[in-house]
């Protein structure tokens, strides 16, 4: 068994990064931790699709990867759960994920995913001399599975990021997050992205508030400005995930009747990302759009593509109207290039927009509010000042450079001071 810390390795648990697209923020945090640690060990449960540029004293081990929840597999995970006393526990616990399959579903899944975690851990401290530091960047099933381990080895250091589906039981339906109060207390730090987590945690499980920590997210800092349209079009960009939560009908409502409203002006909507509720969107809008709106869906982008959009292209307007968000690095993004937003006042989005340096809207808006804001945005001066004030909501909030250099040196501090306990 380990039991000391001469190296500083780093266990980082993902649901898929560096696979496919998702979690595309570690694509810059991993750089500050792979300059900290010695070596990185990156353990995702999903291990499909390209995998991405990773720097050299990163390691990703797949192992632990899993199947797609084919019909067979949803049996082993079952199986797997019943044989678990914690399942029974937590079942009974709870009088509602009795009644409900999609509760039930979730809590099997979850020590499932929890048990190959602790089964993995267990084998790496075996073939080690020393103790990792373990970060767990979602507080779900793996933050819980090395917690589970923490039990017979209390020196080693479990640390977890929380961000908004991890963190906020209402997002889902029914509202249930499994095994909550297990998984908290395995964890050493939780450090929630954004203050609005950190005040949620500390309503709804305020026996563990000395864990939490704020430590945002973060994009790049570009080094210059998206121009305005000089053209007379009033251009307005949307990016994100097409599904239902992010309510991107209603945006379209809402541009639609701001175009009704001002006939003799242009307006283009250009929206980046893909999603399951894509192909019907598209009919939707089809069928209602005024003709002075110009539609352009460009399907999936990549992050490097979505940058470039912003570099080489004008933009007037950022939209955001989701129903629910933790703080959306697509806003960080368009801040860091100086553009207004326009959003719904949902999880941490009014720690970044506000009505200084965008339209900080009600959480359930109107199609008149979304069109009242974009008239607000679309006025010339407005929107010059704005951008100054939108560009400096990231400088000081969301800079990739600071807050993972920060980052960084709280987990190596962590490190030392276990180091020499």
């Amino acid at each position: 068994m380990a039991g000391g810390r001469n190296s500083r390795e780093l266990v980082l648990f993902t649901t898929s990064y560096p696979y496919a697209g998702t979690e595309a923020f570690l694509e810059t945090e991993i750089q500050y931790l792979a300059g900290r640690f010695d070596r990185v060990i990156v353990v995702p449960r999903i291990a499909t699709g390209r995998l991405r540029d990773i720097p050299p004293n990163v390691v990703v081990d797949s192992s632990m990867a899993g199947t797609p929840y084919t019909r067979r597999r949803r049996i082993y995970v079952l199986t797997r759960a019943l044989t678990s006393g914690r399942f029974y526990r937590e079942i009974s616990r709870y009088a509602v994920p009795k009644r409900s399959p999609a509760m039930l579903w979730r809590a099997a899944a979850y020590v499932e995913t929890a048990l190959a975690t602790r089964r993995w851990v267990r084998r790496h401290l075996r073939g080690s001399t020393d103790l990792p530091l373990f970060y767990s960047y979602w507080l779900g099933p793996q933050a819980f599975g090395v917690g589970l381990v923490k039990l017979f080895t209390p020196d080693l250091i479990l640390i977890s990021r929380a961000h908004r589906a991890d963190l906020y039981e209402d997002v889902h339906s029914p509202p249930y997050l499994p095994f909550r109060r297990q998984t908290l207390e395995g964890v050493d730090k939780i450090f929630v992205i954004s203050e609005h987590g950190r005040d949620y945690l500390n309503t709804s499980h305020p026996d563990f508030a000395d864990r939490y920590a704020i430590s945002r997210l973060g994009v790049m800092d570009p080094g210059m400005k998206t121009k305005r349209s000089a053209d007379g079009v009033l251009r307005i960009v949307s990016c994100s995930f097409v599904v239902p939560v992010k309510r991107l009908e209603l945006l379209a409502d809402g541009i639609s009747e701001f175009a009704k409203v001002n006939r003799d002006l242009v307006v283009e909507w250009t929206h980046l990302g893909d999603g399951p509720s894509l192909k019907q969107l598209k009919i939707e809008v089809s069928e209602g759009i005024p003709s002075n709106v110009l539609v352009n869906f460009r399907g999936h982008v990549d992050n490097a593509q979505v940058i470039e959009y912003y570099r080489t292209r004008p933009v007037d307007i950022f939209a955001n109207v989701s129903a629910s968000e933790g703080i959306p690095v697509s806003i960080m993004e368009a801040q860091s290039f100086g553009i207004p937003v326009m959003a719904t006042d949902v999880g941490g989005t009014s720690e970044t927009v506000s009505d200084q340096n965008g339209v900080l809207l009600d959480p359930n808006p109107s199609a008149t509010d979304i069109s009242a804001a974009l008239k607000q945005l679309g006025d010339q001066e407005v929107n010059r000042r704005k951008r100054a004030l939108s560009r400096e909501a990231f400088r000081t909030r969301f800079d990739a450079d600071a807050n993972y250099t920060a980052f960084a040196d709280e987990l190596t501090a962590m490190i030392g001071a276990a180091s020499h306990a």
